[in-house]
């Protein structure tokens, strides 16, 4: 290969590209298999012998070093589960699931969440380093961190406290559902293996002197909070535009409307509440204007500016894109001190490498494989897209541009700028593209048009947002006008991707291969106090119950996409309760869906989030005892209760009864509801044989008599609610041969589980898999 072709080749202009991609694989390996270490150091030292042997011959040298760091990579990130000490938290006896007293420091920063009655307390999270415990026979080492919750506490926990706790370990729990957040993998990638959760009267504040770094993460922590009161000043009665700007700026997206999150991530520009490479190179621009406007060199003095990029990065919450940014911005920073060239593919390549050499189980963490995948992207696709959709506006190359007119020069330069961010966009979403399929079954069709006006527009949010944070500084006055600049970008921004979410064909999702089959089938799971059913069966969907306001958000939306329903074909309200409809106001706004259903009586005229039904915004069939529907083909709901004139009782009592009936397989949907209804549905419907029965045990009085069970006579029960099988009635199954007793599925132990109706007239019901 000749010297030009070679500085045209993105390995000969990034050396350390090769050996990056090889170490990325090989922590890969070491994370996710259980690699043997014998195995990998043997394989390391052939890799290293023939390295060796073929020192003559370049390109199996180049191989050989290739699976030489391929190994290496796999040992590294094998070792720390293979040689596990004493002390270490996985290695200690069983007695640290009963209730022993752990000690040690809060490692990171407290999340704390107030109680809905009474804001100054509630419930707080931490990651808690252990430094020793005491099973009941007295004080030994341990080591380790741990997810620690201590509820019913104040908003007085802060980084590096010395704290004791009293409460079992408890292992973290794996997805209960479709597109739930995976706890036991997230905490794992930050080498946490376990949770304590523990009441503020079993915690103890110990009066421990603190350490330095301990003091500079709370002056963080302080910084933060102070950034968030200055971004609301002048605007404190706006949710969106403080909010907003403080997840631009600080990743602080929990302070964002959940709604306005959904469209954030439907258009594919979710990512700007991310802290990342764009706040980074915006920060560092500021700072070396800062510098020159000073009269400092860029290269002998832009290393002043690595100060305020590691606060900034500290007071952020250090989340993996930010870190990425931070050590590309301080080896630019130390490149250009030593007057040595950078290529951006050699710093991604170095970043990359110093990452995986401090934590290799990253390699496994989203958040990380979304900043690296979307920067390479962004690196090698962005210039050959932007020579390409500029070359038609491009200035005639063969006019020098000091003899350009200034038309020309302004048209040269509009088209070098406009073809830049197109090509950018573009690239960002190729790169994304892939893993937001695997991640979250969606293909975000508006995400490059989105992003090409929303990235200017973060940006200039977060630039106008630095300054109202350096002008509170100095007083009142300047941040209020900044914020009120802000507040007008903010709803220019929001008002734009929530037109652009609210297209029909924003985002297509694409579930699980083969789950939207032949056959119905029902994802019967819980969200919040509440039960929700999402329903496919031959390209049509349902959805039973939205459920309340952050369950609809943070559960049934999750599932929804994960699922790979892009549209409702109709949304059954089987309760008038804010638990199971509170939500749903928010439906058509985040996905297309056809009519309601609910209860002919609805009882909540007055609650807050009936009026979207009591002012017709949200029309709504009534379904009264005796209506039939066909949701999908051969598939026939019948509605068993209420009456229309149904207005006593409880909810429960007042809710839904369905019949699915499925050429002779049945699922009989029946709530919470108790022994009189049970009763009169018995007496008007004798044929009630179903093979499942999705129940839950009524709140107040009895029900599961005996006579219902015998009627139903089903094969599988799923119980719904939150009580137990142990709190069913005595005679439940007494009457009933064991052979004809049912298998119960308590979601409170299983979570989600699958029901499928089969065309020979048979039921099924399993357990919800991650591997679905």
């Amino acid at each position: 290969m000749g010297g030009t072709e070679a500085s045209r080749h993105p390995a000969g202009r990034a050396p350390l590209f090769v050996p990056a991609l090889a170490f990325a694989a090989g922590c890969g390996l070491g994370v996710s298999c259980a690699v043997p270490v014998l195995s990998a150091c043997l394989c390391l030292a052939g890799a290293l012998g023939l390295w060796f042997a073929a020192r003559d011959r370049p390109r199996l040298s180049l191989v050989a070093c290739g699976l030489a760091i391929f190994a290496a990579a796999a040992l590294h990130a094998r070792l720390p589960f293979a040689f596990i000490g004493a002390d270490d938290l996985r290695s200690l006896p069983a007695a640290k699931f009963d209730v022993p007293t752990w000690e040690g420091r809060v490692a990171d920063f407290p999340r704390f969440t107030p109680s809905p009655r009474d804001s100054a307390q509630g419930r707080v999270r931490f990651v808690l380093a252990v430094e020793r415990w005491n099973p009941g026979g007295g004080w030994a080492p341990a080591r380790g961190q741990v997810s620690a919750t201590v509820d019913g506490t104040t908003d007085a926990w802060r980084i590096g406290q010395h704290v004791r706790l009293s409460g079992p370990l408890t292992e973290p729990r794996g997805p209960s559902g479709p597109g739930q957040f995976d706890a036991r993998s997230f905490l794992a990638d930050r080498r946490i293996y376990y949770e304590l959760r523990a009441s503020e009267p079993d915690t103890v504040r110990l009066d421990d002197p603190v350490r330095l770094s301990d003091r500079v993460g709370r002056w963080g922590e302080e910084v933060r909070r102070w950034a968030v009161v200055q971004l609301n000043k002048g605007v404190e009665g706006d949710p969106l535009a403080g909010p907003v700007a403080a997840g631009f700026i600080l990743g602080r997206k929990d302070l964002v409307p959940p709604l306005v999150l959904a469209h954030f991530r439907a258009t594919g520009t979710y990512h700007l509440f991310s802290v990342s490479g764009g706040n980074m190179a915006v920060l560092l621009s500021l700072a070396l204007a800062g510098l020159r406007l000073g009269g400092a060199i860029r290269w002998r003095w832009g290393w002043l500016a690595a100060p305020v990029l590691f606060f900034y990065a500290l007071t952020s919450g250090g989340q993996a894109g930010v870190t990425r940014a931070l050590l590309s911005a301080v080896i630019v920073l130390g490149a250009w001190s030593l007057g040595r060239p950078v290529t951006a593919l050699n710093l991604w390549s170095l970043t990359l490498l110093a990452v995986l050499a401090c934590l290799p189980e990253a390699v496994r963490d989203m958040g990380f494989q979304f900043s690296f995948t979307v920067v390479l992207a962004l690196i090698v696709l962005t210039p050959p897209l932007a020579r390409l959709l500029g070359a038609p506006l491009r200035l005639d190359p063969f006019i020098p541009h000091r003899f350009a007119t200034p038309r020309q020069k302004l048209q040269s330069h509009a088209n070098l700028w406009a073809s830049g961010l197109l090509a950018g966009c573009a690239a960002a979403w190729i790169g994304s593209t892939v893993l937001e399929l695997i991640y979250f079954h969606q293909l975000c069709l508006v995400s490059p048009l989105a992003n090409l006006v929303a990235v200017p527009t973060a940006w200039l949010i977060f630039m106008v947002g630095l300054f109202s944070l350096l002008g509170g500084l100095a007083g009142r006055t300047l941040p209020v006008l900044l914020n009120n600049a802000n507040w007008v970008l903010v709803k220019l921004l929001v008002g734009m991707v929530t037109f652009l979410a609210q297209l029909p064909w924003a985002s297509v999702y694409f579930g699980p291969p083969g789950f939207s089959g032949a056959e119905p089938r029902f994802v019967v799971m819980r969200a919040g106090y509440g039960t929700t059913v999402l329903l496919r069966h031959q390209g049509h969907a349902w959805l039973l119950n939205p459920s309340d306001e952050r369950s609809f958000f943070y559960t049934v939306e999750p599932a929804r996409k994960y699922l790979g329903i892009s549209r409702l074909d109709g949304v059954v309200l089987t309760q008038w309760s804010s638990a199971d409809a509170a939500a749903a106001r928010f439906v058509p706004q985040v996905v297309p869906a056809g009519p309601f259903h609910a209860p002919p009586v609805n009882p909540h005229l007055a609650s807050a989030w009936a009026a979207p039904f009591v002012d017709g915004t949200l029309p709504v069939v009534p379904w009264p005892a005796g209506a039939t529907e066909t949701p999908s083909p051969s598939l026939t709901v019948s509605v068993l209760s209420p009456p229309t004139t149904e207005s006593a009782g409880s909810a429960a009592d007042r809710g839904l009864v369905l019949l699915f009936d499925y050429h002779g397989a049945r699922m009989l949907y029946a709530g919470e509801i108790g022994f009189p209804v049970e009763q009169r549905i018995l007496e008007n419907h004798p044929d009630l044989a179903a093979a499942v029965l999705v129940q839950g045990q009524h709140a107040k009085t009895r029900n599961f008599l005996p006579a219902w069970i015998g009627q139903v006579r089903p094969r599988e029960l799923v119980l719904i609610g939150q009580r137990s099988s142990s709190e069913l009635h005595p005679d439940l199954f007494g009457d009933l041969p064991a052979a004809d007793r049912p298998r119960v599925w308590e979601m409170e132990e299983t979570g989600a589980v699958v029901v499928t109706l089969h065309r020979d007239g048979t039921a099924t019901v399993r357990r919800w898999d991650a591997s679905d």
